[in-house]
């Protein structure tokens, strides 16, 4: 995970101490790689980093961790979730917000099948209901083209942005019935 810094928003300067967290050790959770990075500032002044991390181990029951790491400059971060995930794996990256004094996040379970909610009181321990928030649509009759396809596979990656009191959700999809092929599709719902 890199980070850089920008006077402007248009021209920006990569840290020469790039990554600032890297994957971890050969046989480890995240030792494939990391992404999905979100940055938060605790009310101690102190960041924290929650990071989607994958294993380069590959069975059915890999997927996508969440792990966070914390700084006190923001530049320099020490993983806490050295031995295990705080969550996961799960077929998705996880969007997080902090919102009405509580930690908010979405992810999608194994396969692909949906959106669900989780949250948590201090962002460590997460409560993870079973209900889905977003469903995938229906399996539809082979189509002939891309813009007629259904989102039968949803939440490999989920970016959530909170902004004057409306939630709005970045995520990815995929589109399986298009020439026999995969393809992914991005939405905001």
């Amino acid at each position: 995970i890199g980070y850089m810094e920008s006077p402007d928003g248009v021209t920006w300067i990569r840290d020469a101490a790039n990554p600032i967290l890297d994957v971890g050790k050969a046989g480890s959770w995240d030792d494939k790689n990391l992404s999905g990075s979100r940055a938060f500032t605790m009310p101690d002044g102190t960041m924290r980093l929650y990071y989607d991390g994958a294993s380069s181990v590959s069975t059915l029951d890999t997927g996508y961790g969440l792990g966070y790491a914390t700084s006190k400059d923001g530049l320099v971060f020490t993983k806490v979730t050295v031995a295990r995930p705080i969550l996961g794996p799960f077929s998705s990256e996880f969007g997080i917000v902090f919102a009405h004094g509580s930690w908010q996040g979405w992810y999608a379970p194994k396969y692909q099948k949906g959106l669900k909610f989780m949250w948590s009181s201090d962002g460590l321990t997460w409560n993870l209901p079973w209900r889905l928030v977003l469903a995938p649509e229906a399996a539809k009759p082979r189509p002939t083209s891309l813009s007629a396809q259904p989102d039968v596979g949803l939440g490999d990656a989920v970016s959530v942005v909170l902004m004057n009191g409306v939630y709005s959700i970045y995520y990815t999809g995929a589109n399986m019935y298009y020439n026999n092929a995969q393809h992914r599709s991005e939405a905001i719902c």
